[in-house]
């Protein structure tokens, strides 16, 4: 979707997209995705839509509230049994069922349903033969530049 202010108007629909919607992920309805952004575009939305500012030495600050980091505590796996031999359970890996996974889908289905969303389709691994496809879905655009540095974009 083109975006105007002031004088710079941007096009963004010119990225690389999979031909996998966000149907799959009840998504489909939203009206501004955004895919496959370059750090720069993502730059500018983070800074355009409020969720950052650019610092004199040209670093992106966001401030995060008092959530910030991770919580390796709240790490859930959904027990099944091809793969319950294959998990390191402790506080780290707390086992949980599907109807509790389906119950938080369902609340983020509907909190992203009329949200602005970046979508960064990026591999997991250098390695050709063992990498992973991973698809990363999130409401602001400093989430979608962290997906940028962490992960190997195709």
């Amino acid at each position: 979707k083109p975006i105007e202010t002031g004088a710079m108007k941007a096009d963004y629909d010119v990225h690389p997209r999979s031909h996998i919607g966000l149907d799959y992920l009840g998504l489909e309805n939203n009206e501004e995705v955004y895919w496959n952004l370059t750090p720069a575009e993502l730059y500018e939305h983070a800074i355009l839509h409020g969720e950052a500012i650019l610092t004199k030495d040209h670093a992106l600050l966001v401030h995060t509230g008092k959530f910030t980091g991770r919580s390796p505590k709240d790490k859930f796996v959904v027990e099944q049994p091809e793969i319950m031999n294959e998990i390191d359970w402790g506080p780290i890996n707390q086992p949980t069922t599907e109807d509790v996974f389906d119950n938080l889908f369902s609340k983020v289905q509907e909190y992203l349903s009329d949200k602005r969303l970046f979508v960064k389709d990026v591999f997991c691994g250098a390695d050709e033969k063992n990498r992973l496809k991973v698809r990363v879905v999130s409401e602001v655009a400093y989430h979608a530049l962290f997906t940028d540095n962490m992960f190997i974009n195709p």
